[in-house]
């Protein structure tokens, strides 16, 4: 990726891309792991009128600012952390490396508990780890 973006003639350094609230609200963004978890993120009654998204690594921070963090953005870095299951009778033990999303936690606990998923669940239960 280049250091800019062009958003309606403006170059912007550090800015990945732009998605205005129209394409968020209609889902009109590409088909990307990326964006997927862009689309899940954002809130029609709370987002704002852009989604800005940075370089991996970049900081949206105040001008000057050469310290900091931030939260929140659908890079790996970011969003990776540990899930823990716990209880026997549920889940078998072991370490499990591949891919898990939030949205598959909601799927694996009804699974466990023997519930129905949720209407607007998206996720799957987490097979693997299930004593069924």
């Amino acid at each position: 990726f280049g250091t800019q973006v062009d958003f309606e003639g403006v170059e912007i350094e550090g800015i990945r891309e732009v998605f205005t609230r129209d394409r968020l609200l209609k889902g009109l963004l590409p088909n990307t792991r990326l964006n997927k978890m862009i689309q899940r993120s954002f809130h029609a009654e709370r987002g704002g009128s852009l989604y800005v998204l940075t370089h991996p690594h970049w900081f949206q921070g105040y001008k000057g600012r050469k310290t900091g963090t931030a939260h929140g953005t659908p890079y790996r870095y970011d969003t990776q952390v540990p899930l823990v299951l716990y209880g026997a009778p549920w889940f078998k033990p072991g370490r499990y490396t591949g891919e898990v999303e939030m949205v598959d936690l909601a799927p694996t606990l009804s699974t466990v508990l023997g519930l129905t998923r949720p209407s607007q669940s998206e996720g799957r239960p987490l097979s693997e780890a299930l004593r069924l």
